[in-house]
C-alpha cells in the first residue's frame, strides 16, 4: 500500500537526519544484522514498535506520578513558606514558574496583531506567543487581545553540575 507521497521518491531529495543521530541509527542497525528475511526484519519492527509503546504507556503514568509529588510540593511549600529542599548530594529541589498562554479569541490577537504593525507574528507560533506574553507580562503590560495567560507553579529539581531537569 503506498503512501499519498509514494510517487515523489527518486524526485524529491531524501531526508537526511543529523549526522549524529544518523550515526547512533547505523551503530544501531548492527544489532539486526543477522536477520538476513525481510519477513524476520519485519517481525522485529513489529516487536520494537510494541515495546516502545509499553515503554511509552509506562511514562505516561510515570509522568502522571511526577506532576502529583509536584503539586503536593508546591502546596507544602508555600504551606511552609520555603523556596527550596536541598538533598543529599548537592540536589535540590525548588519551585518554577512558568507561563501558559492561549488564545482564545483568534480574531482579537490577529486584530492586536495588524493594529501594533508586527506582521511576522501573523503566523505565530506557540513558544512565540509564549515568549511575546513573558516579554509583555514583565513589561507590565496587559496579554495580547485574545489570548488569556496561565501560570503554571512546579517542583523542580536541580542537580549539581547538570543544571535544571527539564521537567
Amino acid at each position: 500500500m503506498a503512501g499519498q507521497y509514494a510517487k515523489f521518491r527518486g524526485k524529491l531529495p531524501a531526508f537526511e537526519p543529523d549526522s549524529n543521530y544518523q550515526q547512533k541509527v547505523d551503530a544501531t542497525r548492527n544489532l539486526f544484522s543477522s536477520l538476513e528475511s525481510t519477513q524476520a526484519l519485519a517481525k522485529q519492527l513489529v516487536k520494537e514498535k510494541e515495546l516502545k509503546d509499553k515503554y511509552e504507556e509506562k511514562l505516561k503514568i510515570q509522568n502522571l506520578r511526577i506532576e502529583a509529588l509536584s503539586a503536593m510540593l508546591v502546596n507544602r511549600f508555600e504551606d511552609e513558606a520555603i523556596e527550596k529542599v536541598e538533598l543529599r548530594g548537592g540536589i535540590s529541589v525548588y519551585l518554577n514558574d512558568g507561563i501558559y498562554p492561549s488564545v482564545q479569541s483568534r480574531d482579537e490577537l490577529f486584530a492586536w496583531i495588524k493594529k501594533t504593525r508586527q506582521p511576522e507574528l501573523l503566523s505565530v507560533h506557540y513558544q512565540t506567543l509564549k515568549g511575546l506574553c513573558g516579554d509583555l507580562l514583565k513589561e507590565g503590560k496587559a496579554a495580547p487581545p485574545g489570548v488569556q495567560i496561565f501560570l503554571k507553579t512546579q517542583a523542580r529539581v536541580r542537580r549539581p553540575g547538570n543544571g535544571d531537569d527539564s521537567e
